[in-house]
């Protein structure tokens, strides 16, 4: 009996001295890239407040939202409803803000939540896994429809119908060797790949031929890109090493979406071979933020902008940052704490595009001062 405790105690003691050698490799490989070289806050973030542009928007409406945490998906179901996801729960709520309805609570607090919609109206929630926890299909309601369970810690977890067979498929990355592995609709492995530290996830048409692809960085700060079999199609170095990252249209919103990457002191945008399409002044961001972006066009008829919500977790600050076209810094504002999801609202009426921010419990509504465009 007490030769078996003491192999379930060196099993235990081997696990956890794995997690944390994953733990420090992820943390070495983030300090020996960054041109800090270092974690001290920058100055730029001493204080909350708009930096540049003061006049730019409006102050924003906030508006409370109970029980979701904070909130990592904003999106949209077919019949325009708001469909908020955060670390604690998910609500549903009008176009006009006025009010949300909670419609999943989680039995524990998760992680990076993303919303899944269809035409139909069917709603899903996507628990992307973290090292402590596993990836996990949830329904409209959060009981769980599956949950993968890897070897190693989780990095990321994408969904899209790279099959062209009519049903989602994920794409989930692991940390230290255990490579990435894609799931059909039921959770069940259809092949693994081999790589290191599989930091982020994306299912995308990287080549405008109608297929998707999978795109995710690695250990070595490189944009890889895979076929619907795992095999690798093209694997390169951008001029800054790659972490998190997320897609975006550019130069404008109806192009092809590439890559969004935080840096030092500005936001980079790459085309999946790594050349560098802009790189947009963002004082303060950093290799350790998770840049996301959107196009909004604050007044119909007019100009597009570009904003870019940038989250640095090791500061527990968000920055927000507006350009007007092409790529001209016109507004910067430091938010204190979790500020992660970015999204467009469109006036129905008027044709006018809100600018939403999804923080703890509550969203920020942006827009332009009357009278100006």
């Amino acid at each position: 009996m007490w030769k078996k405790i003491a192999i379930g105690c060196a099993g235990i003691t081997i696990l956890l001295l794995i997690m944390l050698g994953v733990a420090g490799y992820k943390l070495w490989n983030m300090y020996k890239h960054s041109s800090t070289a270092g974690f001290t806050r920058p100055s730029s973030l001493s204080a909350p407040g708009v930096t540049t542009g003061a006049n730019v928007v409006s102050k924003p409406v906030v508006i409370s939202v109970p029980g979701v945490g904070s909130i990592s998906d904003i999106a949209f179901d077919n019949k325009g409803n708001i469909v908020l996801a955060g670390t604690t729960g998910a609500a549903i709520g009008k176009p006009t803000l006025q009010s949300f309805i909670s419609t999943a609570q989680w039995p524990q607090s998760m992680d990076s939540i993303s919303i899944i919609t269809n035409r139909i109206g069917n709603i899903n929630y996507l628990k992307h896994g973290s090292w402590g926890s596993h990836s996990t299909l949830m329904d409209a309601q959060g009981k769980p429809v599956w949950t993968y369970k890897a070897a190693l810690g989780i990095d990321d977890t994408a969904f899209g119908d790279v099959n062209g067979d009519g049903f989602l498929e994920f794409a989930v990355g692991l940390n230290g060797r255990g490579g990435i592995f894609l799931l059909d609709q039921s959770g069940k492995e259809l092949w693994g790949q081999s790589d290191a530290n599989v930091w982020h996830v994306e299912i995308t048409d990287t080549n405008g031929d109608g297929k998707l692809e999978i795109v995710h960085s690695n250990a070595s700060g490189q944009i890889v890109v895979r076929d619907g079999m795992g095999s690798i199609l093209k694997s390169n170095q951008a001029s800054g090493y790659i972490n998190k990252f997320s897609l975006c249209a550019w130069p404008n919103r109806t192009a092809q979406r590439y890559i969004l990457s935080s840096q030092e002191n500005a936001v980079l945008l790459f085309d999946y071979d790594g050349k560098t399409l802009a790189s947009l002044n963002a004082q303060g961001s950093s290799e350790y933020g998770d840049a996301k972006g959107t196009w909004v066009k604050f007044r119909n008829g007019h100009s597009d902008y570009f904003a870019v919500l940038d989250f640095v977790q090791i500061w527990d600050s968000s920055m927000l940052f507006i350009y007007s076209p092409p790529g001209k810094l016109v507004y910067r504002e430091v938010l204190p704490g979790y500020f992660s999801s970015i999204a467009t609202l469109i006036d129905p009426k008027t044709k006018d595009e809100s600018l939403l921010i999804g923080g703890l419990d509550k969203v920020l509504k942006y827009s332009v001062p009357a009278g100006q465009q």
